[in-house]
């Protein structure tokens, strides 16, 4: 505690003059109200006035902002701005004090970190459809090609996106969502003499195609594990030998168009990954995995900068999924002792009835109402 003998405080708006030559008057730039500052003339007095000054200066010097009972404004929360304190030989047992307070918030903000898997995964896999098409563009050519090998990108063309409808179909949502992809499929095959000779076209065409999808998953867990097959596909006919130029150049053309398919979905895949709300950890990590291994049998084989920009989606999706693992439960093994109704169980297990669903799901029990005992059951673990 300390006395106060005067006071003055000062506020007003924090202002920006900017002048310019015969220009009068000058623009003012209003940068909203100053903190008000509070200067008090305090005093300690007594024979043990050394204990309060002590205490006074610890005060004064600790960091951060505090409570500051003002005689004439009552509470407030300031931080000291600076204190000087004066003591003489005659004035004993005094020593005064002048303190300019600066009005603060509770909590001083501090800049902090804050991990953003969203923007991770959607950067890694933005610039992984980037390179991927410019690498298509840059290799890709039918200019001098022989019809025969013209012939064999048709093909290539057609057996991929006969794959990638048999794979993405049966997880569209909706009649019309469904017509509208396959319809965009039966596109780039009907095209394909024309977009073989426009790359950019071609590539365009095809990563539209696939981007459009992700918003259409009735399950994004099965949407998810589709793209990761269509990023593992194989090349559906043999490929050219490599024998002359232009079987080289055939070979290539292959190469790239294959690339371009593959990084495409695995791009997509990732982004499809952020919509999905993980029950468990091993979950989200069979999900990450198998998505991590289709990039690795990719990477074996991909051109320069295709193989940098999968190399970072791949560092996103291990970083970001299953991102905080506290965050998600475990799963535990549970043998019923006797044959029990799932409902049952579920209320044993964790006092309720909403996991129920999940235990009958994930180990794909027949009748519900008849869990045969004696059997290991897969169920979350509690948090």
């Amino acid at each position: 505690p300390f006395f106060v003998a005067s006071h003055d405080s000062s506020t007003g708006r924090e202002l920006v003059v900017h002048k310019f030559p015969l220009r009068d008057p000058a623009f003012v730039e209003d940068l909203g109200r100053r903190n008000r500052t509070f200067s008090v003339d305090a005093y300690v007095v007594g024979a043990d006035y050394m204990a309060a000054r002590d205490a006074l200066l610890e005060s004064l010097e600790a960091e951060g902002p505090g409570r500051l009972v003002h005689p004439y404004r009552g509470e407030l929360t300031c931080a000291v701005g600076s204190a000087n304190w004066r003591e003489s030989s005659s004035e004993g047992g005094f020593c005064s004090f002048q303190i300019e307070f600066v009005e603060a918030e509770a909590q001083s903000a501090q800049p902090s970190e804050a991990f953003d898997p969203a923007g991770l995964i959607g950067n890694a896999a933005f610039g992984l459809l980037d390179e991927a098409a410019a690498a298509f563009e840059e290799v890709f050519s039918v200019l001098q090609q022989p019809q025969f090998a013209i012939d064999s990108l048709q093909k290539i063309i057609d057996g991929a996106v006969t794959e990638v409808g048999r794979a993405l179909s049966p997880v569209v949502s909706g009649v019309q969502s469904l017509a509208k992809f396959q319809s965009s499929l039966l596109a780039l095959k009907a095209d394909a003499a024309v977009l073989l000779r426009q790359p950019s076209k071609l590539a365009a065409q095809f990563q539209s195609a696939l981007a459009g999808i992700r918003a259409t998953f009735g399950n994004p867990v099965s949407g998810v594990k589709a793209l990761t097959e269509v990023a593992a596909m194989a090349q559906p006919i043999p490929a050219a030998p490599s024998t002359t130029p232009v079987r080289r150049q055939e070979l290539a053309n292959q190469k790239a168009m294959m690339t371009l398919i593959r990084a495409s979905a695995a791009a997509e895949a990732a982004q499809a990954c952020l919509s999905i709300a993980f029950t468990s950890y091993e979950d989200a990590v069979e999900v990450r995995d198998a998505l991590l291994a289709a990039i690795d049998i990719e990477l074996a084989t991909a051109p320069d900068n295709v193989f940098a920009s999968m190399s970072d989606l791949s560092a996103a999706l291990v970083r970001s999924i299953p991102g905080d693992g506290n965050a998600l439960a475990r799963l535990v093994t549970v043998t019923p002792p006797s044959p029990v109704p799932a409902v049952v169980l579920a209320y044993s297990l964790y006092g309720d009835l909403r996991s129920e669903p999940d235990i009958v799901a994930r180990n794909a029990l027949r009748n519900p109402l008849f869990v045969p005992g004696g059997r290991p059951l897969k169920v979350l673990g509690r948090v």
